[in-house]
This record gives structure tokens, sequence and C-alpha cells, in this order.
């Protein structure tokens, strides 16, 4: 039973090594979903202030600061922010890094060598797209990787992206990761329980049998030459051997329960 228990515990583990790899790819997957969801929001309301310039409700200019007023200060999960640049690479609105709003950034590069506002342009033309790339977080000088989500706006000539920190999309899987494995842990510790549960019950009938006849209730030779020299033992200690003259006689116990027990049984079927 503990082998079969073993042998269930490697394959939970084999289990569990394929459901984190489908784990961490579907939190990355999910996530790359709510960017772009988040992105395509911050694109309706871009067209939504450009309808107002169009009827003339509002002016283009004030559309345009209105529109990157209410971008600069949206947020989603923990650190989800936009930004926008232009489609020559200058940073027309980014809420953290205010030292680079209205420069060129064509020519920035991340840790990896990457210019990645050049990948930013390049998917915005492609009608939008993820890029990967490595930025810090706020209030941090130290680059992370990043998964990002870009889509155009033509009117204005802007692009409009995102990104959510990859460190972070470990960090949301590795809990998941955790909480599946307590879960087999648990599981395998109950399977264990059982088995040895189940084991003793398979062990105590095995023994019930080997000593009582089922059908008569009555104890096996098996069962009376194991008991025998203990009592025999014992009855000499107290002085009563004489009592103990009724265990010695057994050597023709297996006919009487072969004629008597059959009849019983016979009768117990009927």
């Amino acid at each position: 039973m503990i082998m079969l228990s073993l042998a269930g515990l490697g394959g939970m583990l084999v289990l569990m090594s394929i459901i984190v790899w489908q784990m961490q790819g579907g939190v990355i997957k999910e996530r790359q979903s709510l960017i772009r969801s988040q992105v395509e929001s911050a694109l309706s309301l871009v067209r939504h202030n450009y309808s107002a310039y169009q009827q003339g409700l509002i002016r283009e200019a004030q559309a345009r600061q209105m529109t990157m007023d209410h971008l600069e200060a949206m947020r989603y999960l923990d650190n989800g922010y936009f930004w926008i640049i232009d489609q020559g690479g200058v940073m027309l609105m980014h809420p953290f890094s205010k030292d680079i709003v209205g420069k060129p950034t064509v020519d920035l590069r991340d840790p990896e060598g990457r210019y990645f506002v050049r990948d930013f342009l390049a998917a915005a033309e492609r009608g939008g797209g993820f890029v990967e790339y490595g930025w810090p977080r706020p209030g941090s000088s130290e680059s992370v990787i990043k998964i990002g989500y870009v889509l155009p706006f033509e009117p204005w000539g802007w692009v409009i992206g995102s990104g959510l920190y990859v460190d972070d999309l470990h960090s949301e899987a590795a809990r998941q990761i955790w909480l599946g494995a307590v879960l087999v842990f648990v599981l395998f510790g109950f399977n264990m329980l059982l088995s040895l549960w189940l084991s003793n019950r398979y062990i105590h009938a095995l023994h019930a049998t080997a000593i009582q006849d089922i059908l008569t209730g009555l104890y096996s030779r098996r069962y009376l030459e194991e008991i025998g020299p203990r009592m025999l033992s014992r009855f000499e200690m107290a002085g009563e051997l004489h009592l103990a003259v009724i265990f010695i006689d057994i050597d023709h116990f297996k006919v009487v329960n072969d004629h008597f027990g059959h009849k019983a049984g016979d009768g117990v079927l009927r």
C-alpha cells in the first residue's frame, strides 16, 4: 500500500510539473489580455474626446490636453499606468518619467540593448501589438522586464501604451503554484491515511478468517495451535494444569469441525 502511495505521489508530482508549466503560461496570457483590454479602453477615451472636438463641443487643444490628463491619472491593478508617444517617438505623456516628456525617445535602449521605442512604433504601424522591454519601476533606477501593448490613434498621430512587470506575473504564478502544491500534498496525506486504514482492515480481516471458521464461528486448529502453548504455560504457572487438558486432545478436531460445521453451514444457507 505504501509503495502504491509513493507511486501515486510520483504521479502527482509529474502532474504538478505539467500544471506549473501550464499555469505560468496561463497567468502571462491572462495578463496580456488584461493589458490589451486596458489599452483598448484608453483608446476609447481618446476617441470619445476626439469626437467631442469634431462636434465642436471643445477645442482640439483642449481635447488633447484633457485626454492626456485623464490617461495620466488612470491606474489599474497595483502599478498599471499609461503613456503616450507621437509617431516620431517623442514622449508626450508619462506619469512617472517627467524628465523625458517632450523629448525624443527613439534612441532609448534597455539593459538588453533593445531599441524598445522603435519596437513600439513598429507595432503601432502594424495596428498594435505586444513588445517586451526593460523599464524601471516608479521610484527605482533598476530596469525590470515588462510586457507592453500599444495601439495607434492616427488622427492625432499618437501611440498609446501600457505594460506590466514580468516579475509580478511570475509572483502571481508562484502564488497559484504554491496553493496547488499545498493541495497536492494534502491529497497525498489523505491518500496515505486512507491506504493505511484500508491496509489495516484487510490485515485484520485476513487474520480473523485464519483463526475462525466463517460458517460455524468455531476457532480453527491453527489458532488453537498458536494459543495452546501460551495457555498451558499460563495455567501451569497458576497451578491449574487440569484445566488445560481440554486444549490438548485436538488431533481429530478437524474431523468434528468438518462434520458438524458443514451441517451448520447448510442450515444457515437454507
